[in-house]
């Protein structure tokens, strides 16, 4: 799994909490290596119980009807409670042969109730959780009165909201993660060789599509968001690529997110067919100059706030006097969006192991924009990118 085992436990201390009960989808991730659940079952109400004490195995509650799915997942969550009915028979004399049908095989004989809230009382109880100091992630609840359904469920414990401290947790990575997330951003730097290569004259948005998909796919990774905007509409902040036909001197402006084993990857850069104006070459330099100066600040103990303040202090210097930005950047991992945000009020301070995305994005209707973004580790020195793809401005076509 790629929890951070060491620092979960900790900080769980730290806050007073003997367990953690979740069921918002990027945490049921990170805690168990539980895929997301899709399709008609994405209202589906899992639960994971996450207790401080190494020696006490995680716990997922799940629906019967959902069991394959974690079994033929890369969890390796043994401990499992079921609920609800569904029929899924098994023919006389057979015997499970391969490790996902043993695999269910075991699962289906382990303990089951009618409601998901009996399964979840059950599974802290058997863990001598029940009337214990437990966190409950508050972020997925459809309504308020569901932490208040749950602290019923177990009276005798004491219940806290628990959403921000695991995003605590998951600020630091492991090297089961960085594994991932340098995949990701590998197969995202390919996408955007990819895209670059196909823009020419006369090549609609839509292609430059196909050949990042292609590119991705090809590489390992599945896509989660992109964005291409070209010629007028290369200034809309979340344009999806269109049938719009490329023209000499138009610019393209290319801003995509994909994914390895669950882990993120976001990436920007910019190109433009043919040569670039003058306004456009000063635009781009302040962004760049932006992104080095923020990255040339984090190193562990620096906080956020004066990342913030570096990098846009750099954009207005080198191009763009009237810069305005309300976050340069974001943690990123299991999520494409963690914390921190590099925002002008964060006081997070820097801690070696997180990752973080510099990106210095601007927008100007009826001109355009800039935008590069790359991922970087903190190191124990400085920070190191993930992403080798020159940030210069690709002159293609």
């Amino acid at each position: 799994m790629s929890v951070n085992r060491a620092r979960a436990t900790a900080i769980m201390r730290e806050h007073k909490l003997d367990a953690i009960v979740t069921t918002t989808p990027e945490n049921l991730t990170y805690l168990t290596d539980f895929p997301l659940l899709h399709g008609c079952l994405a209202e589906t109400r899992v639960f994971v119980v996450f207790a401080a004490d190494p020696t006490i195995p995680p716990s997922i509650v799940i629906p019967r009807n959902s069991v394959d799915m974690l079994t033929s997942s890369p969890s390796t969550v043994d401990d499992i409670w079921l609920y609800g009915n569904f029929f899924l028979f098994e023919e006389p004399g057979w015997q499970p042969e391969t490790q996902e049908e043993r695999r269910l095989h075991a699962a289906l004989r382990r303990p089951q109730y009618p409601l998901d809230e009996e399964a979840l009382v059950a599974c802290l109880k058997a863990h001598g959780l029940d009337q214990a100091r437990l966190g409950f992630d508050e972020k997925a609840l459809p309504s308020p009165q569901v932490f208040d359904q749950f602290r019923a469920l177990v009276p005798k414990a004491e219940v806290r909201p628990a959403y921000q401290i695991l995003r605590k947790i998951r600020m630091v990575k492991t090297a089961e993660e960085l594994r991932r997330m340098r995949l990701a951003a590998a197969a995202n730097e390919a996408g955007a060789r990819a895209v670059f290569a196909a823009a020419k004259v006369g090549v609609p948005e839509t292609d430059l599509a196909v050949a990042y998909h292609a590119a991705i796919s090809a590489a390992g990774a599945q896509p989660h968001h992109l964005s291409i905007g070209c010629g007028r509409r290369h200034g809309f902040p979340n344009g999806e690529p269109t049938g719009y036909c490329l023209r000499a001197g138009d610019v393209i402006r290319f801003d995509a997110d994909c994914v390895v084993e669950r882990y993120f990857s976001d990436i920007a850069r910019n190109a433009v067919v043919g040569e670039p104006s003058a306004k456009l070459k000063a635009c781009h330099a302040g962004v760049v100059a932006g992104l080095q100066a923020a990255a040339a600040m984090m190193q562990p103990g620096v906080k956020v706030a004066d990342v913030f303040r570096a990098g846009v202090e750099a954009v207005r210097k080198n191009g763009i006097p009237h810069y305005e930005r309300h976050h340069i950047g974001h943690a990123i991992g299991c999520v494409c969006y963690d914390d921190p945000l590099i925002g002008p009020a964060d006081q997070t301070v820097l801690e070696e192991g997180m990752v973080i995305n510099i990106e210095t994005p601007y927008y100007a209707l009826g001109f355009g924009g800039a935008h590069v973004e790359n991922t970087f580790l903190i190191t124990k020195n400085g920070c190191e990118a993930f992403q080798s793809l020159s940030l210069e401005l690709a002159q293609v076509g």
